[in-house]
């Protein structure tokens, strides 16, 4: 009897660790990277020949050529000759350089290796249980590998419990285009497309992703590979700085999803102009340049979830002002806030923003997730229950005690166009106890206030000097 499904995860588990025991130099990602990209192709190549073979066209013995650990030189030749993206097949090329000499050297690590890809080689994915077999694998993977890394995995991973509530929220159809300006390792792009395989025939969705880390570009890439998308659907560059927004982005698109990094500092904004259209945002803080980069990507039906952190919804100034454009231009539908915890890499709660090009709502509506969410080892997670409920409370836009509540645009500027959750939505009150948004919001109000009176006295000093 093979190897379970469950028993290929356990012995990769163990082969990192083996890796990491030994101190070798290769990186075991990548390394894992390479070998599911290299299963994917060698299954494609193998029914390829099947088919050849049952037509008469090759004999059955050829079916064997790629049936040794040996012939993954060839194997890797192959996914480099199927891609015409030059940096997806670079950056295999890359990972191979490091592999190969180890596959050729009597060296310890290569022991390894060869059992671990031939465990790859030789595990039939389409008979296992789990649905999709390979890309459920590299799914799991992609969770292991932020969980390895929790320190840095908000930057390229969000948790697929998110991910899920907030493809739901929606809800893409098949022939729509989806754009995400930050895609990370490619989790929007592939939930999306699941959600359209399970409810639609056709199960077809154009998808455009862009990454400025190259690293984080190539998983993505691999990810959709294995999934069976076009790696071209990536592309390695900065959505802020690219020059082709008008031409290739503005009014593009049915739907978009985006988990930008919070308040970036240092941004270009004058290579951004063709998507500020309502204002040019801090240079010390790029979330609205991120927020406008999506909404105007939209036609003039389409929707978009972002997440974005506490000070989106209530900064003054010009982030203030252009939150009062989009709420009068009806571009707001929903505010659905998330507790601290439910992200790698950080502890900070933050906001799923829903967007429309053009609500047909006059009002806003706004959830409190917070008690939605559960606590499972270091991070509070989503589970199908909680989403089907948050997805009933935002399909129906009733008030709900404690839960949910619209809000008219009117109401909004009499609150000064503030849009934190907390302020609508008011959770039971333990006497005494302040919420963890509450003091969230006053202390960014407090540090706002306290760098405008550093820049006063900035401006004083300055005019001192030169009497």
């Amino acid at each position: 009897m093979g190897t379970s499904f469950a028993g290929l995860k356990a012995f990769v588990l163990e082969s990192i660790e083996r890796m990491r025991l030994r101190g070798t130099d290769l990186d075991a990602a990548k390394v894992l990277l390479l070998f599911m990209v290299c299963k994917k192709t060698l299954d494609l190549l193998k029914e390829e020949r099947s088919v050849q073979a049952r037509e008469g066209l090759i004999k059955d013995s050829d079916l064997d050529e790629l049936c040794n650990v040996e012939s993954l030189a060839s194997v890797v030749a192959h996914v480099v000759e199927r891609n015409s993206s030059s940096f997806f097949s670079d950056s295999i090329l890359s990972i191979w350089s490091e592999v190969q000499p180890v596959f050729s050297s009597d060296l310890s690590e290569r022991s390894e290796l060869v059992r671990l890809w031939d465990e790859f080689r030789c595990f039939s994915f389409d008979e296992c249980n789990c649905e999709d077999g390979l890309a459920s694998f590299f799914e799991w993977f992609l969770v292991e590998l932020a969980e390895r890394n929790s320190n840095k995995g908000g930057y390229f991973f969000t948790p697929d419990g998110i991910v899920s509530l907030m493809v739901q929220l929606l809800d893409p159809k098949s022939g729509e285009k989806l754009y995400d300006p930050v895609c990370g390792s490619g989790e929007f792009l592939i939930g999306a497309i699941n959600k359209v395989k399970e409810s639609s025939e056709r199960n077809w969705l154009y998808v455009l992703g862009r990454e400025r880390s190259a690293e984080t570009a190539f998983i993505a890439m691999a990810n959709a590979y294995v999934h069976g998308i076009s790696v071209d659907s990536i592309e390695v560059c900065d959505a802020l700085a690219r020059m082709d927004y008008e031409e290739k982005i503005y009014g593009k698109f049915d739907l978009a999803f985006a988990n930008p990094p919070f308040s970036l500092r240092h941004w270009d904004g004058e290579r951004s102009v063709d998507f500020l259209r309502y204002g040019l945002p801090p240079q010390a803080n790029a979330d609205f340049a991120f927020i406008q980069n999506v909404l105007f990507s939209l036609n003039e039906n389409g929707r978009a979830a972002m997440v974005v952190p506490m000070g989106v919804l209530f900064r003054g100034g010009v982030e203030r002002e252009i939150r009062r454009k989009m709420l009068l231009e009806n571009n707001v539908d929903a505010i659905i806030s998330i507790p601290p915890m439910s992200f790698y890499g950080t502890a900070v709660p933050a906001n799923i923003l829903i967007m429309r090009k053009s609500s047909v709502s006059r009002d806003v509506l706004f959830i409190d997730g917070s008690s939605y969410f559960s606590r499972s080892q270091r991070l509070n997670r989503l589970g199908g229950d909680a989403i089907d409920k948050i997805v009933s409370l935002y399909a129906e836009r009733k008030a709900v005690d404690g839960v949910a509540c619209c809000v008219s645009v009117k109401d909004l500027e009499e609150n000064d166009w503030n849009l934190t959750v907390s302020r609508y939505v008011s959770p039971p009150v333990i006497v005494g106890v302040e919420s963890v948004a509450t003091l969230l919001e006053r202390q960014e109000k407090l540090q706002f206030e306290l760098s405008v009176l550093q820049q006063e006295m900035r401006l004083l000093l300055s005019g001192d000097n030169t009497d």
